[in-house]
């Protein structure tokens, strides 16, 4: 990045930041007023529509228990239960619902008395006479009540009505014992509310009141729709859908104020109250794109303002960077013919001020440079020569390395090799031995010589010679066993790696059953988890897990049960594989050397054999393989050796 990029940057930086702090506290500040308000102003509504829906329904209560006080109904209930009087009261009762009371208030859609069993005995609407509402909550509730109470009950359509009612009953009780010999019913429109949801003067061309309440797990809208006028008190929306969510938080009891979504879908501010006497759900909303219509304008006015700012600062800008960059320009020219390798060139220094300094320095620079450049091709010229000359010894001291390292395998693997025959002849003559020896205790035994004779003849012959023969055999094993993992290591540097992609599952159970005799003896069952596959010489790698199988038979615990497990992973582009067991441990001291050459972790101890060349073996296949193996362990506890592979 240039200077004058760096002088524009600047400049509107100390300019458009504050600028833009400003407006933007001054934006979200607005913002969160005007939120507040409404939120406010929209609380106001909904208590005021809470309000006005309880005094409607409170006033129809009244109605419907000041009906229920009327001597004359109740009258004409017991002589209805009558029957020798029922046809006559019927008739009167209903005549005296339809000009005594529906006449008192022109809201009424139909009356009706029920008696103690929930029949319908008069009603001013005669669809409804005769009706059987013994299940129904409005009866069922109403009859619970004590004279002078009442009960509102769910609205839901009724055919013979054709209307959705709200229905509101009151207990008919016997003046002389008060025991409820029936109910009253009353059945309002329900559009009646909507003369109560539907005024929205004063909130804006969006403004919506809504009264829901409970049906399951949906919400039934109460009232006219005003974005679905064709589906009045029809619409149905799931209580755990976005589209309900104050309306739900209204019908949980609560009152409070949200933004969220409606059942549009659209996003808006709202209010919402709870009418506990009712189980409704109240809810005044408005869009949040008209609340926040103002501050929208204001957003737009605030970028304009900004942009005419950013522009009449990069101007300015423009013209103070141009007057402070022209001298650096003519500066960097001269410096990239002196970075080309001109270094007789010199920088004219026509200022005074800090521009003509530096280029006063650059020039002394640059003649320091060139001393220095002919002094450093100088060194560099002797260096070089002192290089190739160690690297030409490095590379003798590896040939001569590589030369002994072959050598000391083909001594190694000639010597084990000559030294294996006579050995094998010592362990024939000595088994050839032990048989003559046999022979003769035997002829000793059954021969009829003295008994001085015999017992001079006879430790030798049972004893001392036997002893001599079994050290002989002994060691003569030890040597042959020292000498096989001498032939197996001279042969590793000589065999070709055939490299491929191995199956372990399958490569440790062919292991797990080579090892089937030792397992059993030593009583234990490996447990194998799925292995991930590796790539390697299929031979080298049966002999590395091979080798860390009979460590663990062999360093067991032997006072307790014997486990060993066999797990495997992926892990930063290798295979991972682990061979854990129970066993005795290896000791601190012992960690760094068990994988050299004819290192044992307790050559004293005879119950466990061993030549000391297994896991220096392991190691070095795993060293061609780019393979790694380390140990964990504790003693008394066991060992965990973890192998890796390329994947």
């Amino acid at each position: 990045m240039t200077i004058r990029s760096k002088l524009l940057i600047f400049a509107l930086g100390i300019s458009l930041i504050p600028i833009s702090i400003i407006t933007t506290l001054y934006y979200f500040n607005a913002r969160r007023t005007v939120e507040q308000q409404t939120l406010s102003w929209l609380t106001a509504v909904a208590e005021s529509k809470k309000t006005h829906t309880l005094s409607f329904l409170d006033s129809k209560k009244g109605r419907v228990v000041d009906f229920s006080s009327d001597g004359y109904i109740r009258d004409s209930l017991e002589k209805i239960c009558i029957k020798e009087t029922q046809s006559d009261a019927i008739s009167d009762l209903k005549r005296h619902l339809k000009v005594n009371k529906k006449s008192l208030d022109s809201q009424i859609t139909s009356i009706a008395v029920l008696d103690i069993n929930g029949m319908v005995v008069a009603s001013t609407t005669e669809e409804w006479n005769g009706m059987d509402m013994s299940k129904d909550d409005i009866f069922m509730s109403c009859v619970s009540k004590d004279y002078g109470e009442s009960y509102t009950g769910k609205n839901y359509s009724v055919g013979y009505l054709d209307v959705d009612c709200i229905f509101i009953s009151a207990p008919l009780t016997d003046k002389s014992n008060n025991k409820t010999i029936g109910a009253i019913i009353n059945a309002y429109d329900i559009d009646l509310l909507d003369e109560i949801t539907t005024k929205r003067a004063g909130m804006g061309e969006t403004g919506e009141v809504l009264l829901g309440r409970k049906n399951g797990d949906h919400v039934i809208f109460l009232t006219t729709l005003k974005y679905a006028p064709d589906m009045p008190r029809r619409m149905s929306v799931p209580l755990n859908s976005t589209g309900a969510e104050p309306m739900r938080l209204a019908l949980k009891e609560q009152n409070g104020t949200i933004i969220a979504l409606d059942y549009r879908g659209e996003e808006v501010v709202a209010a919402y109250q709870y009418l506990p006497d009712m189980d409704w759900g109240l809810v005044t909303k408005l869009d949040k794109k008209e609340v926040f219509s103002p501050i929208t304008h204001l957003r737009v006015f605030t970028i304009i303002m900004g942009c005419i700012s950013a522009i009449v600062v990069i101007v300015i800008a423009l013209i103070i960077s141009k007057r402070v960059t022209r001298p650096i320009h003519e500066l960097v020219k001269g410096t990239k013919k002196i970075a080309r390798g001109d270094l007789d060139f010199k920088i004219p220094a026509k200022s005074k001020d800090e521009i003509g300094l530096l280029a006063s320095s650059f020039n002394e620079m640059t003649s320091q440079l060139g001393e220095s450049n002919k002094r450093l091709e100088d060194y560099a010229g002797n260096l070089k020569g002192m290089v190739d000359e160690k690297t030409k010894e490095i590379e003798k001291m590896l040939d001569e390395l590589r030369y002994k390292n072959k050598e000391m395998e083909q001594i190694i693997y000639v010597a084990s090799h000559d030294l294996r025959s006579p050995l094998l002849n010592i362990q024939g003559f000595s088994r050839e031995l032990q048989s003559s020896l046999d022979q003769m205790v035997t002829i000793l035994r059954e021969s009829d010589i003295s008994d001085e004779i015999r017992a001079k003849f006879t430790d030798p012959l049972e004893e001392d010679i036997p002893d001599a023969l079994r050290f002989i055999l002994t060691s003569s094993a030890k040597m042959d066993k020292l000498l096989s993992g001498l032939l197996r290591i001279s042969r590793m540097g000589r065999v070709t790696l055939t490299v491929k992609q191995l199956d372990m599952n399958k490569l440790i159970s062919e292991i797990i059953e080579s090892h089937k005799y030792m397992l059993n003896e030593a009583n234990v069952n490996i447990p194998i988890n799925e292995l991930p596959s590796c790539k390697g010489d299929d031979l080298q790698i049966n002999q590395v897990f091979s080798n860390l199988l009979d460590n663990a038979i062999k360093y067991r615990n032997r006072n307790k049960d014997t486990k060993i497990m066999i797990s495997g992973k992926n892990e930063d582009g290798c295979s991972v594989y682990c061979v854990e067991d129970n066993g005795i441990g290896i000791p601190e001291k012992h960690k760094e050397n068990i994988f050299e050459v004819f290192h044992r972790l307790n050559p004293a101890d005879n119950d466990v054999t061993g030549d000391g060349l297994g896991l220096s073996i392991v190691r070095r296949i795993l060293d061609r393989h780019g393979g790694q193996i380390r140990v964990e362990s504790e003693p008394g506890k066991g060992s965990k050796f973890i192998v890796s592979l390329p994947e």
